[in-house]
């Protein structure tokens, strides 16, 4: 697993919803930290929906969510919530990887998945909306005990599969 430019992405969120259609646009963000380091040192911010969330309450995921008016792109989608959700601003986003398609009460939705850095890395403090989120957890690649330390729905457990897999690659972003 590896990942793909972002520039299929860099087009008007007007253009990417006549390309899925009835679909609702979703964005999901791996942030990295310690990237240029080995990869056993490189780290994954996962965050804990708040115990009073309808759907999934508990369970870890990426920060993410969905495409609003305002949002130029699907990449600024994935800044805008990653400040909503983490209170972090990106700095570079490194690459796409691994999207899927889900269907909720309401909708049919697209997610894409980024993998991205943030200014001051592991030094940042992150700061969660504590109606979505109760806490958060920088995972290391290292750890094969994520996926039971961190429960997390189906859908979830693959896209952080994919991305502690691209954190293992040597030489993640530097295209």
């Amino acid at each position: 697993m590896s990942t793909t430019t972002t520039a299929p992405f860099a087009i008007p969120l007007a253009k990417l919803q006549v390309q899925h259609l009835n679909k609702r646009l979703v964005a999901g963000i791996a942030i990295v930290a310690n990237r240029q380091q080995q990869p056993e040192l490189r780290k994954l911010l996962l965050l804990r929906r708040a115990p009073t969330e309808d759907v999934y309450p508990e369970m870890y995921e990426l920060p993410g969510g969905g495409a609003e008016a305002e949002d130029e792109t699907i990449l600024a989608t994935a800044a805008r919530e990653t400040r909503e959700e983490t209170g972090l601003g990106i700095s570079n986003i490194l690459g796409a990887f691994g999207g899927f398609e889900y269907a909720t009460r309401k909708s049919q939705a697209i997610q894409f998945n980024f993998l991205a850095e943030v200014e001051h890395g592991l030094e940042a403090s992150v700061v969660l909306n504590p109606s979505e989120h109760d806490t958060y957890a920088w995972v290391g690649v290292a750890d094969n005990m994520i996926m039971s330390k961190y429960p997390m729905p189906e859908s979830m457990s693959k896209v952080v599969a994919d991305a502690l897999n691209i954190l293992r690659s040597p030489g993640i972003g530097d295209d």
